[in-house]
């Protein structure tokens, strides 16, 4: 119990094991777009380039490094490339929950599926690094 109301262990163990394989991600397999000013969180998208609401999230990056939050993105190929290194990131993304696109990893480990507007990705980011 924390702040008078239940607090299921396994869901911040399991958030705590996202956030650190989502950390092993090496910078050279993420295309990476800064916070403007102070870096106050960060967020991991999986996203597929064929993916229209991918591109739709995507238009709102800058909206949300103007609020201080970096944007990681992983490539999630919904149809496979064929790589290994493509099939690692698949592989890795689907233990961690993530079975489609866009997919949104706070940097407390919570996974969002699909597509959200940039204030409603913002609030839960922010609120995530605190």
């Amino acid at each position: 119990i924390q702040d008078g109301k239940p607090v299921n262990l396994t869901e911040k163990a399991e958030r705590v094991a996202i956030a650190k394989t989502i950390n092993a991600i090496p910078a050279s397999e993420m295309v990476v777009y800064p916070a403007k000013g102070e870096t106050k969180s960060h967020i991991t998208v999986f996203t597929d380039t064929t993916c229209p609401y991918c591109h739709k999230l995507h238009a709102e990056v800058p909206e949300l490094n103007k609020r201080g939050i970096e944007v990681r993105y992983v490539a999630f190929p919904r149809q496979g490339l064929g790589s290994s290194g493509d099939q690692q990131l698949q592989a890795m993304g689907q233990s961690i929950g993530v079975n489609g696109t866009p997919a949104i990893v706070l940097e407390d480990g919570q996974v969002i599926p699909g597509y959200q507007p940039a204030p409603q990705v913002a609030k839960l980011a922010l609120t995530a690094s605190k």
